[in-house]
């Protein structure tokens, strides 16, 4: 199955904000929205990702808070990516390589969607459970026709 696969038809874009915006901003965008992560755009190219857990990164660090933070400063840039046309199991092996939970799916500088891991997860276990009942369909066929 190729990642292009999983982004769904007709599925609005994924939340953006702008690389000038505040942390503050952003996490009540994150809020507002629903979602667990923003991408971050700059001259209307993403530019990166600012998800939730960075959110909580940033309160936990040793900054008392993120006043005058940017977006800019702070995002995740996209540097692990995928092309629509690559595998799951290369966008999987990719984000597992970079310890990421965000995949942000890429035609050139466009940006297509965003896919997690856990969804890649499950698209390559069904794979792969796939795969093991076929081979355990050929393993009775061989045994069927021993007997």
């Amino acid at each position: 199955m190729k990642l292009g696969d999983l982004l769904p038809a007709g599925r609005p874009a994924p939340p953006t904000v702008a690389a000038q915006v505040g942390v503050a901003e952003a996490v009540a965008r994150l809020v507002a929205e629903q979602t667990g992560f923003l991408v971050v755009v700059q001259g209307g190219l993403a530019v990166g990702l600012f998800a939730a857990a960075d959110a909580l990164g940033l309160l936990a660090g040793p900054r008392p808070g993120f006043e005058g933070l940017t977006m800019e400063q702070v995002a995740a840039g996209l540097r692990v990516r995928a092309s629509p046309h690559e595998s799951v199991h290369t966008g999987l092996q990719r984000l597992l390589d970079h310890d990421g939970t965000l995949l942000p799916i890429m035609e050139g500088d466009v940006l297509l969607g965003v896919l997690d891991l856990r969804l890649l997860v499950r698209c390559a276990l069904a794979d792969l459970t796939g795969e093991i009942d076929t081979l355990n369909r050929y393993i009775r066929n061989l045994h069927d026709a021993a007997d």
